[in-house]
């Protein structure tokens, strides 16, 4: 056997291994020996079958089985006499092999950068605190009770925004009146572009009572089919003025939520805000220090590891990079497809270097996850699948150490996270609502859908 080894990076060692012809071929004919003591053929008695006629039937899988072992072999035989502390599984491509000829293959072993905790145990980092105020409940539980709006009655003249209640009734010449519709809403929006945007810029300024009588083209969606396309006259008649306006907090709001007391829900609701301001803040508070640890240790890290992260990103990036460039989406404006590839491709490098660094600290500070914790996030990561694949999921993997890790590595960072907030070198930062709603814009993009209306 010859041995050549590379180092390929500072985390990462390559070995180009050969077998000579001999070699390879005393391995197979160990392998067909052992084979022979356990064949069972007609005409011979078992374990007294030829080594000719064993190797005609079990040469294939013979030759499969001694390459196969020779590389296991080097690969477990090497990591423990080199001691090597592994990320991943080795790599390995066989470069060359005929039948009768020498076995050439190439090992990569990756390892785990090397990591020192001190450093970022004295980073300067400012935790953002930002205490959830009275008016802060107020504006929400305005912000609720807008979500209910109630009509109300006026009786004043027809302004913009207001609604109003009308007959429908169809003129026709030399007939009497049909009446349409009994009772309809008609919003007076000056932008209504329908059959009655005429009729809706001249109710303004009147009142209940008013009647008007216009010639109109009824569209083709018109709910009575003989009708569709045709020019009608209308006659309008307004029955009652109305305009909305939210709800206090009064029976009728409070009924929507269970009947509760105003009491109750005020307290209830500061519980909810308190509960979200605390995940609000631990957001913020993680993207910034995130970022300050990656800039911290821009170490290198495998690239099998940097490569397997970015093939899954490509999988969705792709599609949407084409549908961003038709829509011209701003993100990607002035940059190639290269250029648009190379950031998601340094995103994957930062989120490796992350996660070797996240599970040092968990494993320094003994940060693990409770029976519990890994209960909810098994549930939570097969719930997003449909039920029969859950199960299937489950089995397929319930051995599989590195993808359990992988489901349960956001959590372990939550815990990190909040660990490295108590340190000493962690100073707070108070900040007032409107710099704090700020921050978490800018931290949360895509607005967040209010409670009162999930």
């Amino acid at each position: 056997m010859q041995v050549q080894q590379k180092d390929i990076s500072s985390v990462a060692t390559e070995f180009l291994v050969t077998f000579s012809a001999k070699e390879i071929t005393e391995k197979i004919e160990k392998w067909l020996v052992r084979k022979s003591a356990h064949v069972h053929k007609d005409g011979f008695r078992p374990g007294k079958v030829p080594l000719s006629v064993v190797r005609t039937h079990y040469f294939a899988e013979a030759e499969s089985d001694t390459l196969h072992d020779v590389i296991q072999s080097f690969v477990t035989d090497t990591a423990e006499e080199k001691n090597f502390n592994l990320a991943t599984n080795p790599e390995y491509e066989i470069t060359s092999y005929k039948r009768g000829e020498d076995f050439s293959f190439r090992v990569t072993f990756s390892f785990e950068p090397e990591l020192d905790l001190k450093k970022f145990e004295t980073l300067p980092f400012e935790k953002l605190i930002c205490p959830l105020t009275l008016d802060a409940t107020k504006e929400k539980i305005e912000s609720i009770c807008n979500t209910f709006p109630k009509d109300v009655l006026k009786d004043k003249k027809i302004e913009k925004g207001d609604f109003i209640k009308a007959s429908l009734t169809l003129i026709d010449e030399g007939k009497e009146p049909s009446v349409l519709v009994e009772s309809a809403r008609i919003d007076i929006d000056p932008s209504d572009n329908s059959f009655l945007k005429d009729f809706i810029e001249d109710f303004v300024s009147q009142q209940a009572g008013a009647t008007l009588e216009k010639d109109v083209l009824l569209p083709q969606d018109f709910p009575i089919k003989k009708l569709r396309g045709k020019k009608k006259t209308l006659r309008i008649t307004v029955l009652g003025v109305y305009h909305t306006e939210p709800h206090g907090l009064d029976e009728e709001v409070l009924e929507k939520w269970g009947g509760i007391s105003a009491e109750d829900f005020k307290e209830f609701l500061f519980r909810l805000q308190t509960c979200q301001r605390e995940n609000d803040l631990l957001t913020c508070n993680k993207r910034a220090l995130l970022d300050l640890l990656a800039a911290a240790y821009d170490m290198e890290v495998p690239e099998v590891l940097v490569q397997r992260d970015f093939q899954q990103v490509l999988q969705y990036l792709i599609p949407e990079l084409k549908r961003a460039r038709e829509i011209d989406d701003e993100e990607v404006r002035g940059k190639t497809d290269e250029q648009v590839l190379e950031e998601y491709r340094a995103l994957s490098h930062r989120r490796v270097r992350l996660a070797f660094l996240i599970e040092k600290i968990a494993k320094e500070y003994d940060i693990k996850l409770t029976t519990k914790q890994k209960e909810d996030r098994i549930n939570e990561y097969l719930g997003q699948f449909p039920e029969k694949a859950r199960r299937k999921i489950f089995e397929e993997n319930k051995g599989d150490a590195v993808f359990w890790q992988s489901v349960f590595a956001p959590v372990l960072e939550d815990l990190v996270i909040q660990k490295i907030l108590t340190f000493p070198n962690v100073k707070e930062k108070e900040v007032s609502e409107e710099e704090f709603q700020a921050i978490l814009k800018d931290v949360l993009p895509e607005p967040r859908e209010d409670e009162a209306n999930a």
